[in-house]
């Protein structure tokens, strides 16, 4: 009546039922998101990935619960290549965010990520470029345009901030 495929195998569908009901009823790309956020950045805590999130958030007042949760992620992953040359920023941060080990995330999930971290590295996006092309074919021309403005919007806080992320809370993104 009932069938389920592990992606990552028996162990872990074995351990994830040892697990406290809360701890299963986390978003689990959320949650992978989150442990990565406080290996890889520059902050402490997540509460500037949390104030990014809300900052960027009004652009997108007509997509729904899924689209905000890729929106969430792709905050938390901002700050993963910081200390990464800057030649080299853009094309770290994608290819890594490609391959992470996410779970909760399908294909189309996982190529939106990386796209909007390599345009949070970049200096714009270049369609034509060969390092995306996988990530394009993922993504249909609205999500791959999404993807680009949340890096663009994700680059224009960290420029306007200094990486400070809590001074956005000073200003607000509109649509007007």
């Amino acid at each position: 009546e009932r069938l389920i495929f592990s992606g990552t195998g028996l162990r872990e569908g074995l351990l994830f039922d040892q697990l406290s009901p809360s701890v299963q009823k986390q978003d689990a790309l959320l949650a992978g998101c989150k442990k990565i956020a406080h290996a890889a950045s520059r902050f402490d805590d997540l509460t500037a990935f949390e104030t990014l999130f809300r900052w960027m958030k009004p652009l997108f007042t007509d997509q729904g619960d899924s689209f905000n949760r890729l929106l969430e992620a792709s905050c938390l992953l901002s700050d993963g290549g910081w200390t990464e040359h800057e030649d080299y920023q853009a094309d770290h941060a994608f290819q890594r965010t490609l391959v992470m080990p996410f779970y909760g995330i399908d294909h189309a999930g996982r190529a939106f990520l990386a796209l909007s971290q390599y345009v949070r590295y970049g200096s714009g996006f270049e369609p034509e470029k060969e390092i995306t092309r996988p990530a394009q074919q993922l993504l249909d021309r609205r999500m791959a345009d999404l993807a680009v403005t949340v890096g663009l919007a994700q680059r224009l806080g960290y420029l306007l901030t200094g990486g400070a992320l809590g001074l956005l809370r000073q200003t607000e993104l509109k649509l007007e």
